[in-house]
């Protein structure tokens, strides 16, 4: 499985110093976890909406990063909706800490798509990286530079 991270360059791609420092929608403070994307599309959304619309950034850092073959993942409950941050976060930190899986698919609150009725597929998710997970050690990351289209900055005005 292959998902991407984008990052402004204070943490690095795989070891959830952040959201271990800051918390996230699927970790509370003091535990770490990684947070990716399956489309870098998606990964930069996220990213956007932590900035000021005013500074927004021209580049990121890019990592590619891929779980080996095997390595458990898992899909959250259907009935945690990201939505609800202390019922996210609460499932996310029983799932950091129980290390059963490398990954957590879960949904995307900026991009949300029903997954019924008419079977609407959802292609684009977050996943969320354990880096405790035993697995961790061999996933493979691959960083280069993303440079965002200045037609993003003009929405900004700047």
């Amino acid at each position: 499985m292959r998902v991407w991270r984008l990052s402004l360059g204070r943490y690095g791609a795989t070891d959830g110093e952040g959201a271990r420092l800051y918390g996230g929608r699927w970790n509370s403070p003091g535990i770490p976890a990684v947070y990716a994307a399956t489309h870098i599309s998606l990964a930069l959304l996220e990213q956007l909406v932590h900035v000021s619309l005013e500074r927004i950034p021209t580049e990121f850092r890019a990592f590619a990063i891929d779980l080996p073959e095997g390595a458990p993942v898992e899909t959250a409950a259907g009935d945690v909706r990201p939505g609800d941050a202390d019922a996210a976060r609460r499932y996310g930190d029983t799932w950091a800490v129980s290390l059963r899986s490398a990954a957590l698919i879960v949904a995307s609150v900026l991009v949300p798509a029903l997954l019924e009725p008419g079977g609407i597929e959802r292609c684009e998710r977050n996943v969320i990286l354990n880096p405790r997970h035993p697995s961790a050690a061999a996933w493979r990351v691959v960083e280069t530079s993303f440079r965002i289209d200045r037609r993003l900055q003009r929405i900004a005005g700047t």
